[in-house]
């Protein structure tokens, strides 16, 4: 999968938390990655460095292949904060908070690929899904759903 291949829908400020309670809802115990793209990667010149390349910076993966057990939305002090929960099948689960300032479903084939954070630190948080598929499309069911 290239990054041609998918497509990104901005979601509107006002929909980030019914998105984010839908797409746990749809992909609860999918298997995920998630990387960040460091906003130090994508502009140093602007920190009065010199600028590294002008190819894409790399994303940094943070976790790999573990299941989404939870994405939660909250507005303390009216600035938005989401913390998604990820965990392997030994029950050893990862926390991670992300200060959304854009939120980006990204779709390949009609079908989620992940979610996209866009970060106010500048940072971008991705998470895309092993194998994107519609829901429907999917037989069987997780552990956390039995």
């Amino acid at each position: 999968m290239t990054e041609i291949d998918n497509r990104l829908e901005s979601i509107p400020r006002q929909r980030w938390q019914d998105t984010c309670e839908r797409f746990l809802h749809r992909h609860r115990g999918w298997l995920v990655s998630i990387s960040e793209t460091s906003a130090r990667d994508t502009d140093t010149e602007a920190l009065g460095q010199p600028q590294r390349s002008t190819s894409e910076p790399q994303p940094r993966e943070l976790v790999s292949d573990v299941a989404l057990h939870n994405l939660v939305f909250a507005e303390p002090d009216g600035a938005p904060e989401l913390t998604l929960v990820v965990g392997d099948s030994g029950g050893s689960e990862t926390s991670l908070s992300v200060q959304p300032q854009a939120i980006m479903l990204e779709r390949q084939d009609h079908a989620d690929a992940g979610i996209r954070f866009a970060q106010r630190d500048g940072n971008q948080v991705r998470v895309l899904f092993r194998v994107p598929a519609v829901p429907e499309a999917l037989d069987g069911l997780t552990d956390h759903e039995l």
